[in-house]
Protein backbone atom coordinates (compact mmCIF):
# COMPACT_ATOMS: atom_id res chain seq x y z
CA UNK A 1 0.00 0.00 0.00
CA UNK A 2 2.87 2.40 0.60
CA UNK A 3 4.91 1.62 -2.51
CA UNK A 4 2.62 0.47 -5.30
CA UNK A 5 -0.28 -1.80 -6.06
CA UNK A 6 2.24 -4.51 -6.93
CA UNK A 7 5.34 -3.90 -4.79
CA UNK A 8 8.67 -5.48 -5.74
CA UNK A 9 9.47 -8.84 -4.19
CA UNK A 10 12.62 -7.37 -2.67
CA UNK A 11 10.72 -5.08 -0.29
CA UNK A 12 8.20 -7.79 0.54
CA UNK A 13 11.08 -10.06 1.57
CA UNK A 14 12.68 -7.30 3.65
CA UNK A 15 9.37 -6.62 5.42
CA UNK A 16 8.79 -10.33 6.11
CA UNK A 17 12.32 -10.78 7.43
CA UNK A 18 11.93 -7.77 9.72
CA UNK A 19 8.52 -8.98 10.91
CA UNK A 20 9.92 -12.39 11.78
CA UNK A 21 13.08 -11.01 13.39
CA UNK A 22 10.97 -8.82 15.67
CA UNK A 23 8.29 -11.38 16.52
CA UNK A 24 8.50 -10.73 20.27
CA UNK A 25 9.31 -7.04 20.02
CA UNK A 26 6.43 -4.75 21.08
CA UNK A 27 7.67 -2.37 18.35
CA UNK A 28 7.31 -5.03 15.62
CA UNK A 29 5.02 -3.03 13.33
CA UNK A 30 7.11 0.12 13.81
CA UNK A 31 10.21 -1.82 12.73
CA UNK A 32 8.51 -3.15 9.60
CA UNK A 33 7.21 0.29 8.65
CA UNK A 34 10.68 1.75 9.18
CA UNK A 35 12.16 -0.79 6.76
CA UNK A 36 9.49 -0.04 4.15
CA UNK A 37 9.48 3.75 4.45
CA UNK A 38 13.28 4.11 4.39
CA UNK A 39 13.83 1.66 1.54
CA UNK A 40 15.06 2.45 -1.95
CA UNK A 41 11.89 0.80 -3.28
CA UNK A 42 9.83 3.41 -1.43
CA UNK A 43 11.98 6.26 -2.73
CA UNK A 44 11.64 4.93 -6.29
CA UNK A 45 7.84 4.65 -6.03
CA UNK A 46 7.00 8.32 -6.54
CA UNK A 47 3.90 8.60 -8.73
CA UNK A 48 2.85 4.95 -8.47
CA UNK A 49 0.23 5.63 -5.82
CA UNK A 50 -2.04 8.61 -5.32
CA UNK A 51 -4.36 9.83 -2.65
CA UNK A 52 -8.01 9.00 -2.92
CA UNK A 53 -10.19 12.13 -3.33
CA UNK A 54 -11.17 12.29 0.34
CA UNK A 55 -7.54 12.00 1.45
CA UNK A 56 -6.56 14.70 -1.07
CA UNK A 57 -9.32 17.03 0.15
CA UNK A 58 -8.42 16.57 3.82
CA UNK A 59 -4.69 17.05 3.26
CA UNK A 60 -5.34 20.20 1.19
CA UNK A 61 -7.60 21.65 3.88
CA UNK A 62 -5.04 20.82 6.57
CA UNK A 63 -2.12 22.31 4.68
CA UNK A 64 -4.10 25.49 4.00
CA UNK A 65 -5.30 25.53 7.62
CA UNK A 66 -8.88 25.96 6.47
CA UNK A 67 -11.52 25.80 9.19
CA UNK A 68 -14.51 24.26 7.45
CA UNK A 69 -17.53 22.27 8.52
CA UNK A 70 -18.72 19.26 6.52
CA UNK A 71 -21.47 20.28 4.15
CA UNK A 72 -23.44 19.08 1.15
CA UNK A 73 -21.12 20.84 -1.31
CA UNK A 74 -18.12 18.84 -0.07
CA UNK A 75 -20.11 15.63 -0.42
CA UNK A 76 -21.10 16.66 -3.95
CA UNK A 77 -17.49 17.44 -4.90
CA UNK A 78 -16.30 14.10 -3.54
CA UNK A 79 -19.03 12.30 -5.50
CA UNK A 80 -17.87 14.04 -8.69
CA UNK A 81 -14.39 12.61 -8.16
CA UNK A 82 -15.75 9.09 -7.72
CA UNK A 83 -15.60 8.88 -3.95
CA UNK A 84 -19.14 8.79 -2.69
CA UNK A 85 -19.22 8.74 1.12
CA UNK A 86 -20.88 5.66 2.60
CA UNK A 87 -21.64 4.14 -0.82
CA UNK A 88 -19.04 1.35 -0.96
CA UNK A 89 -19.85 -1.71 1.08
CA UNK A 90 -17.54 -2.90 3.82
CA UNK A 91 -15.15 -4.54 4.40
CA UNK A 92 -13.19 -3.29 1.41
CA UNK A 93 -14.63 0.17 0.86
CA UNK A 94 -13.48 2.34 -2.02
CA UNK A 95 -10.88 0.82 -4.37
CA UNK A 96 -7.31 1.29 -3.21
CA UNK A 97 -5.62 0.75 -6.55
CA UNK A 98 -4.19 3.60 -8.59
CA UNK A 99 -5.78 2.39 -11.83
CA UNK A 100 -9.27 3.13 -10.48
CA UNK A 101 -8.43 6.74 -9.61
CA UNK A 102 -6.11 7.45 -12.58
CA UNK A 103 -8.48 8.04 -15.42
CA UNK A 104 -9.13 11.21 -17.38
CA UNK A 105 -12.54 11.94 -15.85
CA UNK A 106 -11.49 11.65 -12.21
CA UNK A 107 -8.16 13.44 -12.75
CA UNK A 108 -9.85 16.34 -14.56
CA UNK A 109 -12.37 16.67 -11.74
CA UNK A 110 -9.58 16.60 -9.13
CA UNK A 111 -7.76 19.42 -10.90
Amino acid sequence: RFISDNPPESIIKKAIDTWQANAKNPQQIKQVLWVILTSEEFKDSVGKKSKRPFELLVSALRSLQVDIQPNQMLVYLLAQTGQMPFMWATPTGHPDVASYWHNSNFLLTRW
